[in-house]
């Protein structure tokens, strides 16, 4: 990207990922220390965290300096630290078309065409850098690594021999001792290093031919794992048809690389072609699971996959079985029911806990996985029975009990599966005791107020009324009568 990118749009295109120590950009240069000078303002400015300040400082300045080799390297830093890499290493050509020596801008391309596994446009620059100075450390590593991840063995030894005796007592030199032993044993041996397998596995994909690719790439990511290398794999047997080998290798491509975008655009449009399919993943060879069909089911429920669950059910359960197969085993059918129930197909759901039920009579997750069915089907005097709850209490709202066993019995399933690879899980206490404890209590009773006196005969109903006598009422103008005094006791 030119200098003549707008804030807004550098802004827009800013993806986190390779940081700067990656790709051997963690040191600044040695120039630009002048305060008011704006590169030295836009360093200032990365180190401290604001990135869009600086953005705008280099960009302002490179607009009115086009030819500054300095200012296209600090840009390039900036792209970088953010995993901009082709963005970074049009930065660092620029800056070295203007300025070929500035040793800064050279080591930094070259680390960026490694990260990008592009190591035969690497080794001139290492080689040019060397040249100048056969000290320089960081040069001497990254050249060893390229010719490391080339093959060159005989050629990656030498380098060893030549950085060993100038890194003594550093850190580097403690890498290099380690490294250097592997280089020699690969050199006797004649092993290939995963890049030349990924460069077999290139060249064989460029001819379409995808299965013979798919067996290089798989060798170079079991030898060296990466995110780039699970994605190729990926790609490969995409070629080849196997659409869930295809989502099982970008899955592992992210589990490696969360943020790795190829592989995210990929899995959505993959994903959607599984869900087209319908049950046409019977083909599906468990033996790249390297698990059962049980584990590699439960593994996809445990992770909410549902397109690869579907498909691992629809090939551990074939709607045609060949004759000579054995028949399926409870928990796999307990597993399909399950899958159905989260697709919300009820009654699909019911007809694999029924035969999970009579594959093995005392299965407790079947009969509690047939309670939940019965419940969303609106079976519920026997799902209450599936569910061994007692009747309910007359103050207890409908079925509210049984509503908490579901909800309670699901959270109960992800547990299970859980332990089934985490065996130092203990189990949840019994559902049926869980349900009591959260249920409400009885309602509080209301006392009534007593009844009020009942009226005496003979006074039909006067009193009741509320009505006084006359003999009651003082005579008109009577003055009441005064409370008569206590009489004293003797003195």
């Amino acid at each position: 990207m030119g200098a003549k990118n707008t804030l807004g749009q550098w802004s827009q295109r800013l993806v986190v990922g390779l940081v700067a120590a990656s790709v051997g950009l963690a040191a600044l240069p040695a120039w630009a220390q002048d305060p008011a000078d704006p590169l030295a303002q836009a360093q200032q400015a990365r180190k401290t965290g604001d990135f869009t300040k600086a953005a705008k400082l280099l960009l302002d300045h490179l607009a009115a300096h086009p030819d500054d080799a300095r200012g296209h390297h600090e840009l390039g830093v900036l792209y970088a630290v953010h995993g901009q890499l082709r963005d970074a290493r049009e930065q660092f050509e620029a800056g070295l078309r203007t300025e070929p020596n500035l040793a800064e801008s050279r080591q930094a391309l070259a680390d960026l065409l490694r990260a990008e596994d592009r190591c035969p446009e690497a080794l001139p620059h290492y080689q040019k850098l060397l040249s100048d100075d056969a000290d320089r450390a960081k040069a001497l590593k990254g050249q060893l690594l390229c010719q490391t991840m080339l093959g060159q063995w005989p050629a990656a030894a030498a380098t060893c021999d030549a950085a060993i005796g100038r890194t003594q007592g550093t850190e580097l030199g403690k890498w290099l001792t380690d490294r250097c032993q592997q280089v020699r044993t690969a050199a006797q041996s004649g092993q290939l290093s995963a890049g030349q397998m990924d460069a077999e596995g290139k060249a064989l994909f460029a001819e379409k031919r995808s299965t013979d690719s798919e067996v290089w790439f798989e060798l170079a990511l079991q030898t060296e794992p990466n995110a780039d290398r699970a994605y190729r794999l990926a790609m490969a047997r995409l070629g080849a048809g196997e659409l869930l080998g295809c989502h099982t290798a970008l899955q592992q491509a992210l589990a490696l690389e969360p943020n790795h975008q190829a592989s995210l655009m990929a899995l959505a449009t993959v994903a959607r072609a599984l869900r087209t399919l319908g049950t046409e993943g019977q083909s599906i060879d468990f033996k790249q699971f390297d698990e059962v069909p049980e584990q590699a089911i439960g593994r996809a429920l445990l992770a909410d996959d549902l397109v690869l669950a579907r498909q691992l059910v629809a090939a551990a359960l074939p709607t045609k079985p060949a004759v000579e197969a054995p028949p399926p085993g409870a928990v796999l059918l307990w597993l399909a029911g399950e899958l159905a129930l989260r697709d919300a197909q009820y009654s699909k759901a019911a007809e694999w806990f029924d035969k999970a039920l009579k594959a093995r009579a005392s299965f407790d997750a079947a009969k509690k996985g047939l309670a939940d069915a019965s419940y969303q089907l609106n079976r519920i005097s026997e799902a209450r029975r599936l569910a061994g709850l007692p009747p309910p209490p007359a103050w207890l709202a409908d079925n509210a009990d049984l509503k908490l066993f579901v909800d309670k019995r699901r959270a109960e399933v992800r547990h299970q599966l859980r332990m089934a690879f985490d065996p130092g899980l203990h189990p949840r206490p019994a559902l049926v005791d869980q349900v009591e404890a959260e249920l409400p209590g009885p309602p509080p009773k209301v006392e009534e107020p007593p009844p009020p006196p009942a009226a005496s005969k003979g006074s039909k109903g006067k009193a009741a009324k509320g009505k006084t006598s006359k003999s009651a009422k003082p005579a008109k103008g009577a003055k009441p009568a005064k409370p008569a005094k206590a009489k004293r006791g003797p003195k």
